[in-house]
């Protein structure tokens, strides 16, 4: 295969190199937002303790760098191989850039005019019955890639996610008693809603890492 020239590397990598460039352009160019919230850490926007968004911030991280692990790996997999991992990877990087703009919370709702309580909680439970039925699908079409190895810790995300939701909606549509330590104490709400989501999360990154190891070595035998 010839070598790339020096003009063609650059021509390649100019799209990359010009990404994050693109980003502040686009910061200046709103006037919805300060300019410093975009670069301030999030405790020092908010003026609350220092660790506080840290699970959250965590999840974004850990979906967004489990999605890259993902798509490196498809780089080096056979061709049967590069599909699930492709799929793995940028749906990964989906739920993170979903974690982090609060897609299928706010901005999704805004974007098509349903703002009302009731309309934002079925745009959500569209948006997540998407997800499942996405997720559904890449289970099935590659259920014969998923070793013994990785299953525990597919099914215990699955099992997290499953459980983080269940509250999340019962919350929404009141289904605990008004006396209930679930619709007093907000700080135990959040403990049941979004615990399990970050144990999830962490187990996904896990199972991720795995897959993706198991792939390329079962190509390489």
């Amino acid at each position: 295969m010839e070598n790339p020239t020096t003009r063609t590397v650059w021509l390649r990598s100019l799209p990359l190199l010009a990404a994050p460039f693109l980003v502040l352009f686009a910061i200046t160019q709103q006037t919805e937002i300060p300019w410093r919230y975009f670069f301030t850490d999030l405790p020092v926007a908010l003026q609350v303790p220092i660790f506080s968004c840290v699970v959250t911030s965590s999840c974004t991280v850990l979906w967004c760098s489990s999605g890259l692990v993902a798509i490196f790996a498809s780089t080096f997999a056979s061709p049967e191989d590069r599909c699930s991992l492709l799929w793995l990877g940028f749906f990964s990087i989906c739920l993170g850039v979903d974690d982090l703009v609060m897609l299928h919370e706010t901005l999704l709702p805004r974007a098509l005019g349903l703002t009302g309580k009731y309309q934002g909680q079925a745009v959500e439970m569209a948006v997540f019955g998407l997800y499942g039925i996405t997720m559904v699908a890449w289970l099935w079409s590659y259920r014969s890639s998923i070793s013994r190895v990785v299953k525990p810790y597919l099914f215990g995300s699955l099992f997290c996610f499953a459980f983080s939701l269940a509250a999340d909606f019962a919350s929404a549509f009141k289904l605990f008693g008004r006396w209930s330590r679930f619709r007093t104490d907000y700080d135990f709400q959040m403990l049941i809603e979004d615990g399990p989501k970050f144990i999830g999360v962490v187990l996904w990154s896990i199972f991720v890492w795995h897959y993706s190891r198991g792939r390329l070595s079962d190509d390489a035998n």
